[in-house]
């Protein structure tokens, strides 16, 4: 089996054409494949379409991980996630229905599957399900509204400021999603062991357009810590839980 070479170096030559520009039109090749194909582009693709060798097509994918634009299954140059749209299947699903067409895009973590529908801006359909029980359930978007059976809670066990120390961790095991508040409540009384903090639909969507609103567009920029903090104040996200230093894309 072949193997990529992963190295992150880069040499002189390749600095002038790894300027800001080629970075935002590579950020926005990456989030258009997600879009009209549901997947990360492939290294070959980014060597036909940036006319690259493939070390440089290499070396251009870790130098846009090094800026948190994409990540990649380490060794590999492969592109799997780009903030909210992953390439593997998961439990968090978001389908979207155009003229016939069905498109069915996953998250890496609840979240996701709203922020996919913020992303692409069509009505979407999320299947997900209760951390608590397992059960399925449906949560309708259209024009960033939101609609189903119950109401939905989040539930978050990790402080924001710790986000970034695994993502892994966080995306896969610290941010939950509950069918209804009686699941959560039935879920934290089982597991008193258990801290966080519960977040409403409303404030999810809220923040939604802070985090994903715009973001496939070339010119998309990253909301700045004091936006970050103006929003958590303005949807009642405070103390130590909330509190935030920096900000990462």
């Amino acid at each position: 089996m072949g193997t990529e070479n992963c190295s992150t170096e880069e040499s002189p030559s390749l600095r002038k054409r790894f300027s800001d520009e080629f970075f935002a039109n590579a950020r926005h090749f990456v989030y258009t494949s997600f879009i009209d194909h549901c997947r990360a582009p492939f290294v070959e693709e980014f060597m036909h379409k940036f006319d690259l060798s493939r070390s440089s097509a290499n070396s251009a994918i870790h130098q846009m991980e090094k800026r948190h634009l994409c990540y990649t299954l380490q060794p590999t140059s492969k592109i799997f996630l780009a903030n909210p749209f992953t390439s593997y299947q998961s439990s968090y699903r978001c389908s979207t229905v155009e003229n016939d067409s069905k498109k069915t895009y996953f998250g890496s973590w609840p979240w996701d599957a709203i922020g996919i529908h913020f992303v692409v801006e069509k009505p979407c359909t999320l299947d997900l399900f209760c951390f608590h029980d397992g059960k399925p359930f449906a949560i309708h978007m259209d024009n960033f509204n939101w609609s189903a059976k119950n109401e939905p809670v989040f539930f978050f066990s990790l402080k924001f400021s710790q986000w970034y120390e695994n993502l892994v961790d966080t995306w896969h095991n610290t941010i939950n999603i509950f069918k209804s508040k009686s699941a959560l409540q039935k879920y934290r009384s089982e597991n008193p062991e258990v801290k966080g903090e519960a977040v409403s639909m409303a404030t999810i969507i809220s923040l939604s357009h802070l985090f994903f609103r715009n973001r496939a567009r070339k010119d998309f920029k990253p909301a700045s810590l004091a936006r970050i903090k103006s929003e958590f104040k303005k949807n009642h996200l405070s103390g130590p839980f909330w509190a935030i230093d920096k900000v990462k894309d």
